[in-house]
Order: structure tokens, then C-alpha cells, then sequence
């Protein structure tokens, strides 16, 4: 059985409008429709619901997400979230300053900032000079 015929058949055995499955499970309204429709809005295709999204249903519902799974087709496509990229830290008062500053400077000075700041750098990149002018020839700055 896929999701959407789980989701279909669960609330008529239950007698629960799709608010109501919603509540139970933390999702909105249009959510469960769309979950119930089986269809991705966007795409047109199959909906993959995530691993996330079927552990919610398997608790609001009371069922133990093994069991859950068990229930749906073995080819009811799952979608398993990438680990989170971590964010980077925000920029501090001084960098800010800095980026700041550099945005005022002439040419040759962030030339030379860049040049200075690449020997740090793991990337073989265009100075941002270069870059802002669309230039290739690193002397041609200044």
C-alpha cells in the first residue's frame, strides 16, 4: 500500500477530516492533501515522502514507525535527508568593518588586499578586483 491510499483509508476508518489527521500528526491541512493525493505539486511525480514525514504519522497516529513501514509497498519511494550542511558563522562587528572598508578601497588596494589574503587561501581564485572587472591579466589592475 502507498502513503497516500494508507492516509486515504486510515482517515475514512477513523472518521477524521484531513484538519483533524493534520493536527494529530503536526502538519497542515494542505500538507495531508497533498500527502493523500500522492502527487508532488511541483513535479507532477510521485510524492517521496521523507523519513521525517512518516516518523510524524507513525506518532501522531500511534504506531511504531517499523510497523508503519512495514504497511507501504516496498517501492513506495522515501526520500532520506542529506545531513545538514553547517551554516557558517556570521561575519564578526570587525570583519564586517573590514569587508566594508575594502568595498570603499581603489582598485590597486584590493589588489593588494587580495594578493596578501590569497597566500591564506586553500583556492587558486581571481582577485575580487579582477573579478568585479571581468579582467584576466592580474597586471592590468592598478
Amino acid at each position: 500500500m502507498k502513503l497516500h491510499e494508507w492516509i486515504k483509508e486510515y482517515r475514512k476508518n477513523h472518521g477524521l477530516s484531513m484538519q483533524a489527521l493534520a493536527d494529530m500528526c503536526g502538519f497542515s491541512k494542505a500538507y495531508i492533501g497533498i500527502l493523500e493525493k500522492g502527487i508532488n505539486p511541483t513535479t507532477q511525480k510521485p510524492i517521496s515522502p521523507t523519513m521525517q514525514t512518516l516518523q510524524k504519522i507513525a506518532d501522531g497516529v500511534g504506531i511504531d514507525i517499523n510497523d508503519f513501514i512495514k504497511i507501504l509497498d516496498d517501492d513506495q519511494p522515501v526520500t532520506v535527508n542529506p545531513a545538514p550542511t553547517p551554516t557558517k558563522e556570521p561575519l564578526s562587528a570587525h570583519e564586517k568593518a573590514m569587508v566594508d572598508a575594502y568595498k570603499k578601497a581603489s582598485d590597486k588596494d584590493k589588489y593588494t588586499v587580495d594578493m596578501v589574503l590569497n597566500e591564506y587561501s586553500d583556492e587558486d581564485l581571481p582577485t575580487l578586483a579582477e573579478k568585479e572587472k571581468g579582467e584576466t591579466d592580474i597586471h592590468s589592475v592598478g
